[in-house]
């Protein structure tokens, strides 16, 4: 017992919880714990904060890459780890586990103005991105009310971001010049949620949640550009695009406690 009360002091500490409802508890004892397994998925409405200057070469201004627009994106989350749980009200239980997410393919779209200047709006462009984020992940249960549980969650780890397919269409009236190219890459950035939901028991076993975070999973970048020399007497080899990656996030969730008897 005393080993299971220093646990719980040390989980609380860090602010790293999990859910229980009464119906959950009939099949544990206080402070007692449980193995789990989840999976769910999502939308991520992504933003980015970050525009782009490219030097096309000595003693040129630089290309703007500008009006980065970003289209929303679907995942599917799965997880795992361990619950620790106490029959009271007010915050009846901890989980601390690992989250990984597969976030399907989202797009950036944006315009490029030639030297930086107005007259020279030239192109438009666009890339793809996708990421794979693994996350340490610790949940809070506020509160028990009959069947609902209000939550607070918090996590944090690597995500993979990967860009690809960049391609420019020139605007009306503008000749096409040879493209940049950039190409694939793939770059590891650290990243955080924060998050909100609540949970509804289904049965004793098996919970739906329901989910909003914010997340920042760092930059995602293009690869150098290709090595085809331009009329500005370089090329752009040693260039790339990169922007802020972050996300305002829904997502439904199911959790299934594996030894609840």
């Amino acid at each position: 017992m005393a080993q299971r009360i220093r646990t719980l002091i040390f989980l609380s500490l860090l602010n790293l919880p999990f859910f229980m409802t009464q119906a959950w508890s009939i099949c544990l004892d206080e402070f007692d714990g449980s193995w789990y397994l989840s999976a769910g998925a999502g939308r991520s409405m992504y933003r980015m904060d970050t525009n782009n200057y490219i030097n096309p070469g000595p003693g040129w201004p630089n290309d703007y890459y500008y009006k980065n627009d970003i289209h929303d994106g679907s995942f599917i989350d799965v997880g795992g780890g361990y619950s620790l749980i106490r029959y009271t009200p007010w915050f009846p239980g901890f989980m601390l586990g690992i989250d990984y997410t597969y976030a399907f393919q989202a797009n950036v779209t944006g315009f490029i103005k030639q030297y930086t200047l107005d007259q020279f709006l030239n192109y438009s462009y666009s890339y793809d991105f996708s990421r794979q984020t693994v996350l340490a992940l610790f949940k809070a249960t506020i509160y028990r009310y009959n069947g609902f549980m209000p939550y607070l969650t918090i996590g944090t780890g690597p995500s993979f971001n990967r860009a690809s397919d960049y391609s420019e269409e020139p605007l009306a009236g503008v000749t096409p010049r040879v493209s940049p190219g950039y190409g694939t890459s793939t770059h590891n950035s650290w990243a955080y949620i924060l998050g909100v939901g609540f949970d509804y028991i289904l049965r004793d076993d098996v919970a739906l949640g329901f989910e909003y975070n914010y997340g920042d999973f760092g930059k995602v970048y293009t690869s150098n550009g290709a090595g085809t020399p331009m009329v500005t007497g370089v090329n752009y080899s040693g260039q790339h695009l990169s922007n802020t990656l972050k996300a305002n996030t829904f997502l439904m969730r199911f959790t299934y406690l594996l030894d609840c008897k």
